[in-house]
């Protein structure tokens, strides 16, 4: 592999030193797309009318409703 000259926070390997980046004008750490955002809200929203139809599923003898239930909201 060839030496590359150390610039900006790279080693003379061509990798990245620990706390560079290789795009400082990135996205800030712990924030989330509009999309993500907006789909977590109607998840929100939605989330009891989803449980109780995969409860009432489950209930009515679906196994893979019971297996959704027991797996995912009651680990």
């Amino acid at each position: 592999m060839d030496e590359l000259p150390d610039k900006a926070g790279r080693s003379t390997d061509g990798r990245w030193q620990k706390g560079f980046t290789g795009n400082p004008a990135g996205r800030p750490r712990n924030t989330r797309s509009q999309l993500a955002a907006s789909l977590d809200a109607a998840a929100e929203a939605d989330a009891p009318a989803i449980y109780q139809a995969i409860r009432d599923a489950a209930l009515g003898g679906d196994s893979a409703a019971q297996s959704l239930l027991m797996s995912r909201w009651w680990p």
